[in-house]
């Protein structure tokens, strides 16, 4: 059933929880690699375990389709964003990265960091409503450095009036991005 989906679908979308084995979805994310059809994955409300999601980010690493990954309240943590940055450093068809509702601390958010300062295909990154609070510095630097990123949100998150107030700053001082006011959102 899931290989019919790769084939025929641009959109995969199990937004109402992704209730299979860890066999199963290895062997979905297996044939990610090689589909050339589904531009978007949505895998919202999914309970996977981090040897999965590592699984996932090594099929994303080599596809060149999807350019929306979306894993919002997925219980990802630190451990998961090391695996999606590894990803990241990789893929060059990524546009859209939503990890909305998750358990994303500084660590992981500046593991994502470092994997955008050096590429720079993300157009958009959500990480609305995590556990980011202390990593203002590294995400002033992203933003500063960054030309292509368009979309940021930290909204929800425990940024400091003060460390809100540098990050839109920083995002300022890149003349050349293409960055729109209305879009970052902390």
């Amino acid at each position: 059933m899931l290989s019919y989906f790769l084939q025929c679908s641009t959109q995969i979308d199990f937004s109402q929880g992704l209730r299979l084995g860890s066999a199963a979805l290895r062997t979905f994310f297996d044939k990610l690699i090689i589909n050339r059809k589904c531009m978007e994955l949505i895998l919202n409300n999914s309970d996977l375990d981090e040897s999965t999601v590592n699984h996932l980010s090594q099929s994303l690493s080599i596809n060149e389709t999807i350019q929306v990954l979306s894993l919002s309240s997925f219980k990802i943590k630190d451990n998961c964003c090391q695996h999606l940055a590894e990803m990241l450093r990789y893929n060059r068809d990524l546009a859209c990265l939503c990890l909305c509702d998750n358990q994303i601390t500084d660590r992981g958010m500046t593991d994502l960091v470092n994997a955008l300062t050096t590429k720079k295909t993300l157009k958009w990154l959500n990480v609305f409503n995590n556990s980011i609070n202390q990593c203002v510095t590294p995400i002033c630097e992203l933003l500063k450095e960054n030309r292509t990123l368009q979309g940021f949100n930290l909204s929800g998150n425990k940024l400091s009036k003060e460390g809100r107030l540098r990050i839109f700053a920083a995002m300022h001082k890149n003349a050349q991005s293409t960055f729109d006011e209305k879009l970052l959102l902390v």
